[in-house]
């Protein structure tokens, strides 16, 4: 094995490199191999891969090595991800000292899990020089309506500065969007990760039918940015954000989505059921239980009562609704996910 060992590192030397010269590759006692119906099962304690595999390599005349993995399928937690076809092909320049490739996944499906994904593709670019891996590519739906921009790289050596980067991705949410943009994520474990999600042209009907246990109606759409931090155990920390309201529009609340029965809570409940707001916005934070807090701002009038007289309130929402938000999140926030 000396000559393997030789290609992919020093012999007196724990550092890992990958052979890009042809001195290099010249150690290797292999110079073609094809490997047809093969498999690959990997299994970890919190997932499992099953990858049917062909690989091809040959060393001359130009160093070379594809593969193609068919029906692979990853599943962890009670989630299945299956992709129809996996290639990869990458080519030795050794000018450059470095491997350049391409790669493809079609038909990216997800039969079970808590939030429904469309069938997506993937395609990118690799490049692997001795000592580093970077990684490019794309991830999206037939119809754009999901879709995500990412690098990756990787140090052989030197894992824990390696590093994996959301450049950019868009899901549907609520009749509007959600997205993020340049989320850095390193690739060591035990590191949470800092998001700001953007929301866009949300449905406010949607988000107070949601809040309210469907006992509120609202029309217009707000948009906004939303700070979060996602920790390593996959738990999320909701921070100051605010979403606005685009444009006036109209709240009606029944009378028990608002507990308590004094003075002013009698004002409120008369007031919202049919207000008429000039300026609306939404401020979500998570208190000490890390429980999603709401707090409804508005301003404007109900024509029917108090002669329709100018009022602003604050109505403070709070519950458990970090798990719903986190299936509606996770899909483009967990990087293993998103590269598995």
């Amino acid at each position: 094995m000396t000559g393997i060992e030789n290609g992919l590192g020093n012999a007196n030397s724990s550092a890992v490199t990958l052979p890009v010269t042809s001195e290099q590759l010249s150690a290797i006692p292999v110079g073609n191999i094809q490997v047809e119906d093969s498999g690959l099962h990997i299994t970890s304690d919190a997932w499992n891969m099953d990858i049917p595999l062909r690989v091809t390599w040959q060393k001359t005349p130009i160093p070379k090595l594809t593969a193609e993995a068919k029906a692979v399928t990853f599943k962890m937690h009670g989630l299945e991800i299956n992709a129809g076809e996996v290639l990869l092909d990458a080519t030795l320049r050794e000018a450059d000292k470095k491997w350049d490739g391409q790669w493809q996944i079609k038909g990216i499906t997800s039969k079970e899990g808590p939030v429904p994904m469309p069938d997506m593709d993937g395609k990118g670019s690799l490049v692997a020089k001795a000592d580093h891996i970077s990684l490019l590519g794309e991830v999206k739906s037939a119809d754009n309506n999901y879709k995500a921009n990412f690098s990756m790289e990787y140090a052989l050596n030197a894992p824990e500065k390696s590093l994996f980067t959301l450049v950019d991705a868009v899901m549907p949410w609520q009749s509007g969007t959600l997205s993020v943009h340049e989320v850095k994520v390193p690739l060591s474990s035990n590191h949470a990760t800092e998001v700001n999600l953007k929301v866009q042209h949300a449905s406010i009907d949607a988000l107070m039918q949601m809040l309210t246990g469907k006992r509120a109606t609202a029309t217009g759409a707000v948009s906004g940015t939303v700070p979060l931090t996602i920790g390593a155990d996959g738990s999320i920390t909701f921070h100051k954000g605010s979403l606005k309201a685009e444009e006036p529009g109209t709240i009606i609340m029944a009378a028990d989505a608002i507990p308590g029965d004094n003075e002013q809570i009698t004002v409120v409940r008369e007031v919202l059921k049919n207000l008429h707001y000039t300026n609306l916005s939404i401020a979500v934070n998570s208190d000490k239980g890390n429980k999603l807090s709401v707090t409804l701002i508005l301003e404007g009038n109900n024509p029917d009562v108090y002669e329709g007289r100018p009022v602003k309130l604050n109505v403070h929402l709070t519950g458990d609704m970090l798990g719903l938000m986190q299936q509606s999140v996770m899909p483009f926030m967990n990087p293993q996910q998103l590269l598995k």
